[in-house]
């Protein structure tokens, strides 16, 4: 207890390898599931998002897993990890840190699962990097919005971009025509 205690004093003391053992528990985790070679206590809860239909195709999660599989060619094992991470340069031991952070970030509202506080941190967190999910490349379709919502949300989002007028012609159709013709309707629109 009394060394866990020094060090604990000892690592507040200096930043630059604090920041290296949080990234060497995030590492760890990310790269080596079943590594538990860190003194830290930290844990990454990543939710990996498999069971929404489509999300795999999108250019965000090709690009996560590009990065992502670049970093892993490049991991040693384990036991060598510490200095791996001593020997990175700066820049770089940032940008393998933004990824193992990135990949513990939940935005995903759940009806079923209250969480306002860390939506509103997202959201902040969205602004500061300005971040916009049109800009991005999302367009609202049946598979990822149109199909999930009720059909006064989907006339509501058709007014919203389109207007009136364009509302009425969907706002009688049953849902799944209705999804699809929106999805048709709202295409290009820059919606969210």
């Amino acid at each position: 207890a009394q060394k866990t205690l020094a060090l604990r004093n000892a690592l507040a003391s200096n930043v630059d390898i604090a920041f290296v053992a949080v990234l060497h528990a995030l590492v760890l985790q990310v790269f080596y599931r079943f590594a538990k070679d860190s003194c830290l206590e930290i844990t990454l809860a990543s939710n990996s998002l498999s069971q929404v239909q489509g999300l795999a195709e999108t250019s965000w999660a090709k690009e996560i897993a590009e990065r992502h599989e670049a970093w892993d060619r490049d991991m040693p094992d384990s036991d060598k990890l510490w200095d791996f991470l001593l020997d990175l340069d700066e820049a770089s031991r940032k940008a393998l840190f933004a990824h193992c952070v990135s990949l513990s970030l939940n935005a995903v509202v759940e009806p079923w699962n209250r969480r306002p506080g860390a939506l509103a941190h997202a959201d902040a967190l969205a602004a500061t990097l300005g971040f916009d999910m049109v800009t991005a490349g999302w367009e609202p379709t049946v598979t990822n919005y149109l199909g999930r919502v009720t059909k006064a949300r989907i006339v509501q989002a058709v007014r919203e971009a389109r207007g009136a007028d364009s509302a009425q012609l969907i706002d009688h159709m049953k849902k799944d025509l209705m999804a699809r013709e929106a999805a048709r309707l709202l295409e290009g629109s820059t919606w969210l």
